[in-house]
Protein backbone atom coordinates (compact mmCIF):
# COMPACT_ATOMS: atom_id res chain seq x y z
CA UNK A 1 0.00 0.00 0.00
CA UNK A 2 1.41 3.54 -0.97
CA UNK A 3 0.15 6.90 0.68
CA UNK A 4 0.69 9.95 -1.14
CA UNK A 5 0.02 13.47 0.18
CA UNK A 6 -1.13 16.18 -2.76
CA UNK A 7 -2.24 19.59 -2.88
CA UNK A 8 -1.20 20.77 0.77
CA UNK A 9 -3.21 24.48 0.88
CA UNK A 10 -2.48 26.23 4.32
CA UNK A 11 -5.32 29.27 4.69
CA UNK A 12 -5.36 31.80 7.11
CA UNK A 13 -8.26 34.44 5.60
CA UNK A 14 -11.90 35.77 6.10
CA UNK A 15 -12.82 32.12 5.80
CA UNK A 16 -11.30 30.62 8.62
CA UNK A 17 -7.85 29.39 8.79
CA UNK A 18 -6.70 25.46 8.48
CA UNK A 19 -4.46 23.89 6.17
CA UNK A 20 -6.68 21.25 3.16
CA UNK A 21 -4.84 18.31 1.75
CA UNK A 22 -5.66 15.83 -0.79
CA UNK A 23 -4.30 12.73 -0.03
CA UNK A 24 -4.31 9.39 -2.26
CA UNK A 25 -4.31 6.07 -1.45
CA UNK A 26 -3.01 3.11 -3.38
CA UNK A 27 -4.12 -0.37 -1.84
CA UNK A 28 -2.33 -2.26 -4.89
CA UNK A 29 0.92 -1.53 -6.74
CA UNK A 30 0.53 -0.79 -9.86
CA UNK A 31 -3.49 -1.73 -10.21
CA UNK A 32 -4.34 1.86 -10.83
CA UNK A 33 -7.18 1.56 -8.13
CA UNK A 34 -6.98 4.27 -5.70
CA UNK A 35 -8.63 5.52 -2.65
CA UNK A 36 -9.08 9.73 -2.77
CA UNK A 37 -10.09 11.78 0.35
CA UNK A 38 -10.03 15.52 0.78
CA UNK A 39 -9.11 16.87 4.22
CA UNK A 40 -9.20 19.86 6.47
CA UNK A 41 -6.59 19.78 9.18
CA UNK A 42 -5.67 22.16 12.14
CA UNK A 43 -4.30 25.75 10.71
CA UNK A 44 0.13 25.49 12.32
CA UNK A 45 2.07 27.61 10.55
CA UNK A 46 5.03 26.46 12.38
CA UNK A 47 4.54 22.56 11.19
CA UNK A 48 7.28 21.51 8.40
CA UNK A 49 5.72 19.38 5.65
CA UNK A 50 6.91 16.28 7.18
CA UNK A 51 4.84 16.85 9.88
CA UNK A 52 1.52 18.04 7.47
CA UNK A 53 1.97 14.68 5.92
CA UNK A 54 2.19 12.77 8.60
CA UNK A 55 -0.48 14.38 9.81
CA UNK A 56 -2.61 13.74 6.59
CA UNK A 57 -1.84 9.90 6.59
CA UNK A 58 -3.13 9.76 9.88
CA UNK A 59 -6.25 11.44 9.49
CA UNK A 60 -6.99 9.95 6.15
CA UNK A 61 -6.19 6.12 7.56
CA UNK A 62 -8.68 7.32 10.51
CA UNK A 63 -11.49 8.43 8.30
CA UNK A 64 -11.40 5.61 6.05
CA UNK A 65 -12.34 3.59 9.13
CA UNK A 66 -14.66 5.34 10.64
CA UNK A 67 -16.08 5.25 6.64
CA UNK A 68 -15.60 1.05 6.63
CA UNK A 69 -17.52 0.82 9.92
CA UNK A 70 -19.78 3.09 8.81
CA UNK A 71 -20.62 0.70 5.87
CA UNK A 72 -20.83 -2.32 7.84
CA UNK A 73 -23.53 -1.11 9.78
CA UNK A 74 -26.21 -0.33 7.14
Amino acid sequence: MEISVQDISPFNNENGEGTMVRVVIYPEKYLGDSVTLYLKLPYNPQATLAEVEKEAKEAALQKLRKTVEQLENM
